[in-house]
């Protein structure tokens, strides 16, 4: 109620502290995969990249970002170094360009179901996926990166410099808002971005986006989740008491390995 009635304040200076401890994070994991493409035996004779793989600049910009928080950037500043960033090297925000890099690799392409049919997909459940039914391939932790790199995008683009400008209000605090079963699964719904009011409920499970948040004299915050919530709802309704005692532990695992079980025994019983 108070975060949409008088809003909240926000430590700036540590939110944009951890907005670019993120993109320092992102540059590493991306030098990373690099490195694993410029290993392949072949990256030399490769021109479908045809992208100049970071060398010097490597050591160079981390040194960088180590004191980039010391100013607030303005927004051109920031679409600059961005710019200069994503040149001259692999760009795996990408999709064309990570599509290049996964056929030079020969790593099978991530999909997700498209209306009955498989389409190519970066996304993270499709990452995911590939994940899960791609353990033992050689380039696993290529993708294990990448599924890394595409998270702080999110981080990045959601709740970096442009939370601060896009949801400040006059009066320097910032606003929310909350809608009960206002979404089809009837879970809370929150944030009116063309009314300037934030997500709260997107906000990063990461201690230093959360601990950004400064509480007002005499008041603190407190995390609520709905754990398992339709898991819960379904065994109660359907009075499974060994489901309900499983909740109280992990549902979605227990939901997923039987699910996901069932579906590759499908799929097998197809191909044979």
């Amino acid at each position: 109620v108070l975060t949409e009635s008088i809003g909240v304040k926000v430590d700036e200076e540590s939110w944009i502290k951890t907005y670019y401890n993120t993109r320092k994070e992102s540059f590493e994991l991306a030098c990373k995969m690099d490195d694993i493409v410029r290993a392949h035996p072949n990256f030399k004779s490769v021109l479908a990249i045809n992208k100049v793989i970071r060398k010097a600049r490597q050591r160079r910009q981390l040194v960088m970002f180590d004191d980039m928080f010391s100013e607030i950037k303005s927004k051109a500043t920031l679409k600059k170094e961005s710019a200069a960033e994503n040149s001259n090297y692999i760009n795996y925000n990408s999709d064309q360009q990570l599509a290049e890099v996964f056929k030079f690799l020969k790593i099978p392409l991530p999909t997700i179901d498209d209306k009955g049919k498989r389409k190519v997909s970066f996304n993270k459940t499709a990452l995911a996926e590939w994940l899960t039914l791609n353990h033992d391939h050689p380039y696993f932790n290529f993708v294990k990166l990448l599924v890394g790199f595409s998270k702080n995008k999110t981080y990045l683009s959601t709740f970096g410099m442009q939370f601060l400008s896009n949801f400040k209000k006059a009066d320097g605090r910032f606003y929310s808002t909350f809608g009960q079963a206002f979404t089809e699964t009837g879970r809370f719904q929150s944030g009116k971005k063309d009314e300037q009011l934030f997500n709260f409920q997107n906000v990063p499970r990461i201690a230093s986006y959360r601990r950004a948040f400064i509480a007002d004299e005499g008041q603190e915050f407190t995390i609520n989740d709905l754990g398992s919530a339709e898991a819960v709802i379904m065994a109660d309704k359907a009075l499974d008491l060994q489901f309900a005692e499983i909740c109280e532990i992990d549902a979605h695992s227990y939901l997923a390995e039987r699910f996901f079980k069932s579906i590759l025994t499908e799929r097998a019983k197809d191909a044979l």
